[in-house]
């Protein structure tokens, strides 16, 4: 019974890992890769296992890449430390 309950988390982390989504490219030093041009972008993209990509903004945006390299603002380690956004409502 222990092992079969062993063998579901093990199948179910392996399949989140598997998991794509879109989102901007995050840089090796946790900080979203910026842009000019979008094809720039789109070679980026599908070198980190996206389909494709394009300029967004200032930064890469990725269709269908993985989890682990998409940039997230509630994980953000940009400029080596977590980033703390502030909201002030007046």
């Amino acid at each position: 019974m222990k092992l079969i309950f062993l063998l579901i988390i093990s199948a179910s982390m392996v399949i989140e890992g598997l998991a794509n989504s879109d989102g901007y490219l995050k840089g090796g030093d946790g900080c979203k890769i910026t842009c000019m041009l979008s094809n720039k972008c789109d070679g980026m993209c599908k070198i980190y296992g996206g389909s494709s990509g394009s300029c967004s903004g200032i930064a890469c945006w990725c269709k269908n890449i993985p989890e682990k390299h998409i940039w997230k603002p509630e994980t953000n380690t940009c400029g080596g430390k977590k980033m703390i956004l502030t909201v002030i409502i007046i």
